[in-house]
């Protein structure tokens, strides 16, 4: 079976009083003793029921009430100023007969407070819930005291109102900031700008360095080029003495020739003088002109035939 939910108001001290109040409203009991301990307290109030709501008539909250809310989870309502006494009396006056002492009648004062601050909550779960509202009430009121909670979290974080010397604060150091973004942009730029003139440079140096590959290739295949010139040279040199000297034999037995030629020719004279037969003609090349004779003997072709001869080699040079 689930235990009713209670409204109940503590009056802490030497001597503590206890009063409880059931969820409409209507006050329980009242009781009280010397050196109540908070174990005992909260003894006393789960033999009653399960705690709702936490009323005291002091501002600030005791520790003590303070420990006993946190044990049962409960909400707790604490006035704006102590309770006069005035207003504990008025909120009493109709349940006297369940007063022992003026410490009863703090605590019971406390619950009757409690009740009537979360009374419009309380009248709202009742409307909804009627026939289990008894059953309802400590969890509905939970519920709408977190929503309440939130609200009053949501008020807390808006905007405080407006700090001109705040403002003008931020505002300086706003402008502090977006100078030092600028400083940083245009370093930013410069360093890019530095970057660019190194990548030129290297870009140049690598130039630099593919033009002196390049000489030192074209050294290499010029100085290639000289040994062979000289080479060819050489041999160049080697034949034109071989032809000098081929020629100068050459020459040698031209001279020879033409020798023997002028003296066939000289002898050829003599042997027309004596009424000999002799006729033969020779060509010399360097000397087209020229026409040599020497002696013809008993074999040879007759003077016809070589006259014939001379004349289709005359017919041929033309």
């Amino acid at each position: 079976m689930k235990k009713k939910p209670l409204i109940v108001g503590i009056d802490p001290g030497t001597t503590t009083a206890i009063g409880f109040l059931d969820a409409e409203g209507h006050p329980l009991e009242t009781k009280s003793g010397k050196k109540y301990s908070k174990e005992e307290i909260i003894k006393e109030i789960r033999e009653k029921g399960s705690l709702m709501i936490l009323g005291t008539d002091k501002n600030p909250l005791p520790s003590a009430l303070r420990e006993v809310a946190t044990q049962f989870k409960c909400k707790v309502n604490v006035p704006n100023e102590d309770l006069s006494q005035e207003r504990k009396n008025n909120l009493t006056r109709k349940y006297n007969d369940m007063i022992s002492n003026e410490h009863e009648k703090d605590a019971l004062a406390s619950a009757i407070q409690a009740y009537r601050s979360y009374h419009p909550q309380l009248q709202k779960i009742k409307h909804r819930n009627p026939e289990k509202y008894q059953q309802v009430v400590r969890k509905k009121l939970l519920k709408e005291e977190t929503i309440e909670k939130d609200k009053k979290d949501d008020q807390e974080k808006q905007v405080p109102p407006y700090d001109h010397e705040k403002q003008r604060s931020y505002k300086q150091e706003i402008d502090n900031l977006k100078n030092k973004l600028k400083n940083l942009r245009e370093k930013l730029k410069q360093s890019r700008e530095e970057k660019r003139e190194l990548k030129k440079e290297v870009k140049n140096l690598k130039k630099e360095k593919g033009i002196k590959e390049r000489e030192d290739y074209l050294q290499s295949t010029i100085m290639k080029l000289e040994h062979e010139k000289s080479k060819l040279k050489n041999k160049i040199q080697d034949i034109i003495e071989t032809l000098e000297r081929d020629e100068l034999k050459t020459m040698n037995e031209k001279q020879m020739r033409n020798t023997k030629y002028t003296e066939s020719r000289e002898k050829f004279q003599e042997l027309k003088k004596k009424g000999k037969k002799a006729l033969l003609i020779d060509i010399v090349h360097e000397e087209p002109d020229k026409i040599y004779y020497r002696q013809i003997k008993r074999n040879e072709p007759s003077k016809d035939t070589i006259k014939n001869l001379i004349d289709k080699y005359k017919q041929k040079r033309k």
